[in-house]
């Protein structure tokens, strides 16, 4: 892998003219950003992924950017069609992990200027939790894991805060990664992008497919266009996952109409110990893909829709109208038997069985754990009322 890894960079040659360390030439219309975090484990998929995006390269209407962490170092390259040309300067040592998103996407955009900006983060990702427990026959099969992980939510809204995002955002943020897909992270980038594309569930290793994700994207194509081609392709992009376009600019929506089937299910629970029970059986029962933990959204609102009263049933139904409207493409491989609405949120009082339901391929679940700290700082969380919730329905 280390051989592999060092006769890439080899190959790979210095910017000489244009692009890098050259003054801003006139703007694009496309300037994607791949920010791609790979541990030895991902390193081999991280290349393949390299060479697929220099079979599109840069070209007259698109700069295709990309900075690569592995274990101990930071590069930046402009892909062209076949080749890529080194960013680095000298011996200077380029920042990793939020600090590493925030100085890379405030260099990509003045370096490379574009109309429109996409930013995808690539590697693994433990959603909006702090852990994700492996079940104990998975370890035994693969060996230990040394992961070196996607900085969090919280950290990358500051990191994109302070790269200018809020002031000008971004028209696509994508994540090739596990378990991003949920109304917390969503909400919590609302500000810095108008559409992101993500996975409820795991995906594989291999990722997006960038030779056909990146194949179509022409001047006039919208931060919409662009994310919807990449759900619509996600069949032979991923082999396994699901892909959503989220249309971030329904999130205060989503929110506001959450925030008032909360508020009603918390008076219900507060009034009578039976409905607090009831709810706390229901939403163990919640579709959920490999992190039991994260549990789905749509299938909240269809299961607590018909178990209680009316009001609990409008207010359920409001949040599944706003839910079709923000989540506005779906693509890829669902488990979940049609139970599956592509957005998740984390309930914590959940215990994962050894196994998925339904499932064949011998995949183990995963149990999830976010700080409860961190979570209820979450802008989602204070928003809307679900951290009391969560704690209302405590075991």
């Amino acid at each position: 892998m280390a051989l592999m890894l060092a006769s890439c960079l080899a190959a790979c040659r210095v910017h000489q003219n244009g692009g890098c360390n050259s003054p801003a030439p006139a703007p694009k219309a496309w300037t994607v950003m791949i920010f791609m975090a790979a541990d030895p484990g991902l390193e081999p998929f991280a290349q393949g992924d390299l060479a697929e995006m220099e079979q599109i390269g840069s070209g007259a209407d698109l700069n295709l950017i990309v900075q690569l962490e592995t274990s101990g170092r930071v590069q930046r390259f402009e892909i062209e069609p076949g080749s890529r040309a080194s960013c680095n300067s000298g011996d200077a040592v380029l920042p990793s992990g939020a600090a590493g998103v925030q100085s890379f996407v405030t260099w990509a955009q003045q370096a490379f200027p574009a109309r429109q900006r996409a930013l995808v983060l690539w590697g693994h990702s433990r959603g909006v939790a702090d852990s994700l427990a492996v079940a104990p026959e998975e370890i035994k099969a693969e060996g230990p894991r040394t992961h070196l992980w996607l900085p969090r939510v919280s950290d990358l809204r500051r990191a994109l805060d302070a790269a200018g995002a809020v002031a000008a955002p971004l028209d696509l943020i994508g994540f090739d990664s596990c378990f991003l897909g949920n109304v917390e992270a969503a909400y919590q980038l609302r500000q810095v992008a108008r559409f992101m594309v993500a996975s409820e569930d795991a995906i594989d290793r291999s990722g997006w497919n960038y030779a056909s994700a990146l194949r179509p994207l022409r001047g006039g194509d919208s931060g919409r266009e662009f994310g919807a081609h990449i759900v619509r392709h996600a069949d032979e992009s991923i082999s396994s996952g699901e892909l959503v376009l989220l249309d971030l600019g329904q999130s205060d929506a989503m929110s506001r109409d959450l925030a008032r089937l909360i508020t009603t299910l918390r008076s219900a629970v507060t009034r009578n110990d039976d409905d607090r029970r009831a709810l706390s059986i229901l939403l163990r029962q919640v579709a959920s893909v490999r992190v039991r933990q994260f549990i789905d959204l749509e299938d909240v609102g269809h299961t607590v829709a018909h178990a209680f009263d009316a009001d609990v049933q409008q207010h359920a139904e409001r949040l599944l109208a706003t839910l079709r409207r923000f989540v506005i493409a779906r693509g890829g491989h669902s488990a979940t038997g049609g139970r599956y609405g592509g957005v998740s949120i984390y309930y914590p009082h959940v215990l994962a069985p050894s196994r998925a339901p339904g499932e064949t391929n011998g995949r183990a679940l995963l149990d999830a754990v976010a700080d409860e700290t961190s979570y209820r700082q979450l802008d989602f969380v204070r928003d809307t009322g679900w951290g009391e919730l969560v704690e209302q329905l405590r075991p």
